[in-house]
């Protein structure tokens, strides 16, 4: 195995890679080598919301509510929403029949929300 260079990691730049063949989830502060079904996974690179993945946001004391117009069909879905601060995230694994809204705490003032949608992958959306 090729050993690289330290890397202490930071949660503000936490990585996703998804495997496109059974979907697994690895997350990661650091720059790991991690392969899956479908051999060495990518870091998956982030695009800001678009129309149809574009979120609403409703906070309340304690948490914050999201909900979204993207299909959760069997074949095309948010698979899994991440809401990442400086120092912790909050994952959620999402599933077609669940529906397209979802609850998370408000744990943080201001962060970043990551969706994965299982046809267009991983697209993000500052929250403050």
């Amino acid at each position: 195995m090729e050993q690289k260079a330290k890397d202490p990691g930071k949660i503000s730049r936490l990585g996703f890679y998804v495997c496109p063949e059974c979907g697994n989830v690895v997350l990661s502060a650091g720059s790991p080598a991690v392969s899956c079904c479908s051999g060495q996974l990518e870091k998956c690179a982030a695009a800001d919301c678009d129309e149809e993945h574009s979120v609403m946001v409703e906070k309340t004391d304690d948490e914050y509510s999201f909900s979204f117009s993207h299909p959760m069909d069997k074949d095309h879905y948010i698979s899994f929403a991440c809401l990442v601060s400086d120092d912790r995230y909050f994952f959620l694994k999402l599933y077609p029949e669940g529906g397209s809204q979802f609850r998370m705490p408000r744990f943080v003032r201001r962060g970043t929300l990551y969706l994965y949608c299982s046809r267009d992958g991983l697209f993000r959306v500052k929250i403050s």
